[in-house]
């Protein structure tokens, strides 16, 4: 068995009720080209259910196509985009929302780990009150 493909706690003994599932290249490369418009997302702050995530952002974001959501662990999902012109959009706008919470949106990645994964950044709107006319450029 591949070391790469073995699940943490793996003590080498194969469960007959649970037969491995091996890829060639050829089936990863194909699934890896169907992932092409897809993103992973995530609620930053309190957790957010998969229903507010699927329909908010069939909403805000699936205008040419649909999109397809599906949960993952630790609070990610992944968003898979049926048109290339809907994925372009939340990449370079932002930032987004669900409620309260900001979301971290990144593409996707075949070496995605949600469990080691840290968001370093978002973006955010910042409202700057009663800055002076002269200050501006500084902001």
């Amino acid at each position: 068995m591949r070391q790469d493909v073995l699940d943490e706690g793996f003590d080498g003994e194969e469960d007959p009720t649970c037969p491995p599932i091996y890829f060639t290249a050829a089936e990863e490369r194909m699934y890896c080209r169907n992932l092409r418009f897809a993103l992973v997302v995530k609620a930053l702050g309190r957790s957010v259910s998969y229903t507010a995530v699927s329909l908010r952002l069939n909403k805000i974001w699936a205008k040419a196509g649909g999109i397809q959501v599906t949960s993952m662990k630790n609070g990610y999902f992944l968003v898979h985009f049926t048109s290339g012109l809907d994925y372009d959009r939340p990449v370079t706008n932002g930032p987004w929302m669900i409620g309260q919470n900001y979301l971290s949106v990144h593409m996707w990645d075949r070496d995605f780990d949600p469990y080691n994964h840290e968001v370093s950044s978002t973006l955010v709107w910042a409202r700057l009150l009663e800055i002076m006319l002269e200050r501006w450029d500084l902001c």
